[in-house]
């Protein structure tokens, strides 16, 4: 016989209540910071009750992100980018104010602050030089400009400065954790398993004939100007990172930008465990005489697959004395296309950027096969994460940031995208007047 218990008023009074405080509390809180206490607690866990090394650099992902913006050419590339989302938020060329702001006359006023703006952004460029060796003539040029033109925005294109530090700091603890236990999931990935690579390699000869990253390989294998465009798509994907969150910023699409934060750290919460669901070493380490081409060219693949493997090796064989960020070999899923899909998601808001982010991810799609990090399989379970992530992101995106540093909601983008077309007629409809 089925007992059927009914809840009484001050039951079901207590059941809102505690349901209302868990909504508070998580809108308070946010669900990026929490997520990322649970993953912290997860990563020493299994730190403490595993034969990993127990010492470990915390700062080591906060110096692959300075070295990301430290890369020649970076800072131009910030102000192409930011250039791109301003346009287009603008929507459409506005020559009439454009003609406007031309004809004004040039005042002595006008003239000695655009001077002092200039010489600011001369300051802020030189202390750049002075931190970032590698930075050109051109990053002076762009950072220059950069901060003369942010001198004359408006302080109401801003988020508040509380909201941008509490943001700030959301994503760097996060950042720091995550990339904490992703390490610690990496390096133990291999005690006492052995790879499985035979088993994507089956799969994908059952389905295509013949695995992808062979052909890929073979054409590799004779294109070298390829490789070398490979070897620097691969390695410039914190500079991607660095670029579509500029983007967003710029486009004032504040909510948005922390969803592709959102669901960029849920890849790695996502993606990480499923290493451990088939271990593999890739096709890099699994048919290294695929790969020999590598060593006939100069490219910074050979020495961190060498890199790789000797810390992989270390932790195997338990005479690993400290953990190395990322350092680790771990194939499948590819949360390095899962990421780059991610991206690419969110830079669909303009035209330019979208082309841009494809060419990218594209050439990183084909540089993970070429330079034998990955399987076509592999690929496609990045892109499977990536989905997942997205609507995830989406589906909680007023939750993911503490309430307090929410920011400002989305500024809708307007109805016509700006175009060349229409640049053009404009220009000509004010030539006719």
């Amino acid at each position: 016989m089925a007992i059927v218990t009914e809840l009484g008023p001050a039951s079901e009074r207590a059941i809102r209540s505690r349901a209302n405080w868990l909504r508070t509390t998580v809108s308070e809180c946010g669900l990026i910071p929490i997520a990322s206490l649970v993953v912290l607690l997860a990563g020493a866990l299994i730190q403490h009750f595993s034969s990993l090394p127990r010492s470990y650099s915390w700062l080591e992902p906060f110096n692959v992100m300075m070295n990301a913006y430290g890369v020649a050419d970076f800072p131009a590339v910030v102000v192409g980018v930011l250039a791109i989302g301003l346009i287009a938020r603008s929507g459409e060329w506005n020559v009439d104010a454009l003609a406007a702001a031309l004809s004004r006359p040039i005042t002595t006023g006008a003239i000695a602050r655009t001077a002092v703006r200039l010489s600011v952004g001369a300051a802020v460029a030189w202390a750049d030089s002075f931190f970032f060796e590698d930075h050109t003539w051109l990053d002076v040029c762009a950072i220059t400009i950069l901060v003369a033109v942010l001198l004359t925005r408006p302080r109401s294109h801003f988020e508040p400065w509380k909201v941008v530090a509490g943001q700030l700091l959301v994503g760097m603890f996060s950042f720091c954790v995550i990339s904490y236990t992703f390490t610690v999931i990496k390096a133990s990935l291999f005690i006492g398993v052995a790879p499985k690579d035979a088993w994507i390699i089956h799969a994908e000869t059952w389905l295509f004939g013949e695995p992808i990253h062979r052909v890929v390989a073979r054409f590799a294998s004779t294109h070298f100007h390829f490789l070398d465009w490979c070897d620097w798509a691969y390695f410039r994907f914190f500079n991607h990172m660095w670029a579509t969150t500029l983007f967003l910023t710029a486009i004032r699409l504040h909510r948005e930008r922390t969803e592709c934060f959102g669901a960029l750290v849920a890849t790695y919460v996502i993606g990480g465990p499923l290493y451990h669901l088939l271990p593999a070493y890739g096709p890099l380490f699994h048919e290294p005489a695929l790969y020999t081409y590598l060593q006939h060219i100069p490219i910074e693949t050979n020495s961190v697959a060498s890199l790789l493997l000797i810390n992989t090796d270390a932790v195997s064989r338990g005479t690993s004395a400290k953990l190395w960020t990322w350092a680790y070999i771990a194939c499948f899923p590819s949360l390095h296309i899962a990421q780059e899909i991610v991206m690419l998601w969110y830079a669909r808001h303009s035209k330019l950027a979208i082309v841009l982010a494809s060419a990218f991810s594209g050439l990183t799609f084909l540089a993970v096969m070429a330079l034998g990090w990955h399987y076509f399989l592999d690929c496609l379970g990045g892109l499977v994460i990536a989905v997942i992530a997205i609507a995830l992101a989406h589906r909680w995106r007023d939750w993911l940031m503490p309430l307090r540093f929410a920011g400002r909601p989305d500024e809708p983008l307007p109805s016509k995208m700006l175009s060349f077309p229409a640049l053009r007629a404009a220009i000509r409809e004010q030539a006719a007047r």
